[in-house]
């Protein structure tokens, strides 16, 4: 009994042991991209020339001058040019600017949350486009390696909210229509993660959904499960509330190959929202009635 205790017990032990080296090596990802996008800004920063020197009498009189630590709060009296004293805090040298804070943008397609303690995201200038491409990549393959909504939700919530989310749902759909199974599943999974903790918006599913469905008939002749791969993520974004029925409908669902009165794209567009409706069917959680009433004209054959 004692030995297949202490069996067991390095089992487990094993197991901690190769899950913890997963998550380490999921980080290093990250960090390391992270890293290369650090390194091309100090590169960028580097070839950017130098303001001119001040002059030597400024210098010397600078040098002059004692330098003070001061901790939050503290004050100091420097001399001023009438002879009084100039009294500064460092507690105001270090307050921002009330014109430089940036509002983030609405979430759910309605007004922005007034919570303080809800993440908003980073400043969108610290975030380049590849360097949101790259976080998004990474923190979908640690999620299908480890399944860890709080790990995916602290990653996200990194990056700057609108743009991270239209980047996620696209990254979500490429990995549904040309990825293998198991990347399939995790863009599923980690889409409603997201979802249940509110973190997409309508305008930022609109945004990423626009091209694909424009594409998509074309994107078929290659992928030939792309509509249902495709319908399986608006289904999702559907059912959520995060992608409006109306925006999808407009324009006699000419969303699907373009937003254009070309007739080539008919059928295919009736064949999407076919599959659409069939894979709104298969979720636990049905869409409200008006989604699809609004879809079954659309997927009816003339």
């Amino acid at each position: 009994g004692g030995g297949f205790q202490a069996a067991a017990a390095t089992q487990k032990a094993q197991q901690q042991q190769q899950q913890q080296a997963q998550r380490d090596a999921a980080r290093q990802r990250q960090r390391d991209s992270l890293a290369a996008h650090s390194q091309d800004a100090r590169r960028g920063a580097a070839a950017t020339p130098p303001p001119a020197a001040a002059s030597t009498t400024t210098t010397k009189a600078a040098a002059k001058q004692p330098v003070q630590i001061l901790s939050r709060g503290e004050q100091r009296t420097t001399p001023s040019s009438r002879g009084g004293a100039a009294t500064t805090t460092s507690a105001q040298k270090q307050a921002p600017s009330s014109s430089s804070s940036l509002s983030p943008p609405p979430r759910g397609g309605g007004a922005a949350s007034s919570s303080l303690s809800e993440p908003q995201g980073a400043l969108d200038s610290d975030w380049p486009d590849d360097k949101i491409a790259n976080r998004v990549r990474s923190t979908l393959d640690e999620y299908r390696e480890l399944g860890d909504d709080g790990e995916l939700l602290a990653s996200f919530d990194e990056m700057p909210r609108s743009r991270g989310a239209s980047q996620f749902i696209d990254t979500a759909i490429e990995d549904a229509i040309d990825g293998k199974a198991s990347q399939r599943e995790a863009a599923i999974a980690a889409l409603g993660a997201l979802l249940s903790k509110a973190r997409l918006a309508k305008p930022d599913a609109h945004r990423a959904l626009e091209p694909k469905l424009g594409d998509l008939p074309d994107r078929a002749m290659d992928s030939p499960k792309a509509f249902e791969q495709i319908a399986s993520v608006i289904a999702l974004l559907l059912v959520d509330g995060c992608v409006d029925v109306a925006w999808l409908a407009a324009k006699n669902g000419t969303r699907v190959g373009g937003d254009d009165d070309d007739d080539i794209f008919v059928e295919d567009r009736k064949k999407f929202y076919r599959i659409l409706l069939t894979e709104l069917d298969k979720l636990p959680t049905k869409p409200a009635a008006d989604v699809v009433a609004k879809l079954e004209p659309l997927a009816a054959a003339t």
